[in-house]
């Protein structure tokens, strides 16, 4: 792995911190785990949550696919009426299925873990 695509890396891990950080209000700000690369391990550990990072040039399918269940759920802001879009995916022939939400749907609902 190149140094910029390192430091890239770690600019969107300081930037998540900032996210959960501001979202729950706490005192001491979430940091980045700088030795999870050699020690294994998460980017970032909130509450209950291992959170790793992962910033890419393009996300064009994805977004594609929240855009449809975002039209499913048509409420703005949609925790407004209770309606947040959800994208469930695997791949074929099986492994576990993994769920994409909107950050901000996402720390809305993390607040009660946190």
């Amino acid at each position: 792995m190149s140094k910029s695509q390192r430091t890239k890396g770690a600019v969107f891990e300081r930037e998540v911190g900032v996210l959960f950080s501001t979202a729950f209000k706490v005192d001491t700000p979430y940091k980045r785990n700088i030795g999870q690369a050699r020690d294994g391990g998460c980017d970032i550990h909130v509450g209950p949550f291992k959170v790793e990072c992962k910033r890419r040039a393009s996300l064009k399918v994805l977004r594609m696919w929240m855009q449809q269940a975002t039209v499913s759920a048509p409420c703005v802001p949609p925790h407004v009426c209770g309606s947040i879009p959800v994208v469930v995916m695997r791949e074929d022939g099986g492994g576990e299925p993994m769920v994409l939400l909107n950050m901000s749907d996402f720390l809305t609902m993390a607040r009660a873990f946190v």
